[in-house]
């Protein structure tokens, strides 16, 4: 009789293109919450400082970048003025301010929330692939992270800076696979690149618990010993 610690592990399942099939999956939920933006309509709760003095500020900066050709450093219609990149008015250098410039403000704001969230869920499924997750339960583990209580609530509020950051984190964490386990030096470039997004985002008290949660699992993977075999985990 076999001994059960002899036996093999059962491969887990994977459909044909499984990675097309689970970003397919991932974008599905969000697609369907996103339905309301389709017919014009800002996702975002009415009732929430996004809607009151999010969007003002940034359909202006979105106008006076058109007009003057770059972003304005100073707004001198509130009061006797004030700063306008110094003040921290949102993603104003993040890659969805040009988001507003190439669709408007109200498509703009609602694409910046709907792209996070498949990015939120398609990240953690390439991280949890490349721990060695089956396929199901990466899928499983991007949709419970995607939607989950605190992040799935986000768009209420309109707190797109903390989707951002939370969107950030799984990549993080499969640039730290990359560097520490793996050991390849694209991890290095994909870690600083991830890092310097979420400090362009409009949310820096977010990037301190995305820094916490980087270098607890960087103290993880670095005193974590390789297998004998080789580098484990799925390629993508």
């Amino acid at each position: 009789m076999t001994d059960p610690v002899d036996r093999p592990a059962a491969e887990s399942y994977a459909p044909p293109a499984e990675h097309v099939v689970a970003w397919a999956l991932l974008s599905l939920w969000i697609l369907v919450l996103s339905l309301p933006m389709f017919g014009g309509n800002f996702i975002a709760s009415p009732y929430n400082d996004q809607y009151f003095s999010g969007f003002a500020f940034r359909e202006w900066a979105a106008q006076m970048t058109r007009q003057l050709g770059h972003v304005p450093l100073w707004n001198a219609e509130l009061y006797g003025g004030l700063p306008f990149v110094a003040a921290m008015h949102g993603d104003i250098f993040y890659p969805t301010a040009w988001l507003r410039l190439l669709v408007g403000t109200t498509a703009g704001m609602n694409l910046g929330f709907a792209i996070h969230y498949v990015l939120a869920g398609g990240f953690m499924y390439w991280f949890l692939r490349r721990i060695d997750v089956g396929w199901a339960g990466a899928v499983l583990g991007g949709v419970a992270y995607q939607l989950s209580g605190v992040i799935g609530s986000y768009v209420s509020p309109g707190h797109d800076g903390k989707l951002f950051v939370s969107a950030l984190l799984p990549l993080a964490l499969v640039a730290l696979v990359w560097a520490l386990r793996d050991r390849r030096l694209e991890g290095h470039a994909l870690l600083a690149l991830t890092t310097g997004l979420a400090l362009l985002s409009p949310h820096p008290q977010m990037v301190q618990y995305f820094l916490a949660a980087a270098g607890i699992m960087a103290v993880h993977f670095a005193l974590t010993r390789m297998p004998d075999d080789g580098v484990r985990g799925v390629a993508l």
